[in-house]
């Protein structure tokens, strides 16, 4: 829905109306499953945007 324009997803190119598929190739049905499924570190998710699938790579959790 939104996206902090100053936090590491933003930075990452995610933008509001993304829907996020998975996190490191696991299926994400709700907001609480991204959460459990970000690691420290660099994640790979896969988000619906328009009408493409985008792989973003968000790196995580390192004081951010």
């Amino acid at each position: 829905v939104e996206v902090d324009r100053n936090s590491p997803a933003s930075r990452s190119g995610l933008q509001p109306g993304d829907v996020i598929l998975d996190v490191n190739r696991q299926p994400a049905r709700k907001g609480t499953d991204v959460v459990r499924l970000l690691r420290k570190g660099t994640n790979i998710l896969r988000v619906v945007r328009g009408d493409m699938v985008a792989v973003v790579v968000l790196e995580a959790g390192r004081g951010q």
